[in-house]
């Protein structure tokens, strides 16, 4: 029977625990869902995990080996239940729709779509910086940046990061 399972990475080894998985054939499946960043390099939005740390996989309990994913590059440890009556923590099964629900929430380069998704004419705060506080309306968004019109000594057009800015 396949079950989805989650594992604990290494530091910042949620890509190298994934790929480690398939490329050697221990799994079904891997999944890491990948989300944007507030942090920016080089101009650009870094893409990293949803969940920092956590991978999730597909095995056939009867067939894969739980040893050998826990032996993988990248893998701390997998997730398991609390002491069953025999002694043994059985891996944690994840809830069968928990895959296809994040998957959903992805665009088509497989990023996960967040609460930042924009669309002209919602309000916004800024969060972060030296106009924190201020208020304004979205007038679009282009990548990573939101356009919008804040009431600073009048109404100036402003180009803002996901990350400094918040819905009202």
């Amino acid at each position: 029977m396949k079950n989805w399972y989650l594992l604990i990475t290494n530091h910042a080894q949620e890509r190298k625990a994934r790929d480690e998985l398939v490329n050697r054939q221990l799994v079904q499946d891997s999944y890491c869902p990948l989300t944007h960043s507030d942090k920016r390099k080089g101009g650009k939005a870094i893409v990293q995990p949803l969940f920092p740390r956590y991978v999730f996989f597909q095995m056939d309990t009867g067939r894969d080996n739980f040893y050998s994913v826990s032996k993988c590059p990248g893998v701390f440890q997998i997730v398991r239940n609390s002491l069953q009556s025999d002694g043994y923590k059985y891996p944690s099964v994840a809830p069968p729709d928990l895959i296809e629900f994040l998957r959903q929430q992805e665009n088509d380069a497989g990023i996960h779509l967040t609460e930042n998704d924009y669309k002209a004419g919602d309000r916004i705060r800024i969060k972060k910086g030296r106009l924190a506080g201020f208020e304004g309306i979205v007038k679009g968004t282009k990548q990573e940046r939101v356009f919008a019109l804040i009431d600073f000594m009048g109404q100036q057009d402003m180009q803002l990061g996901y990350g400094e800015i918040e819905a009202i």
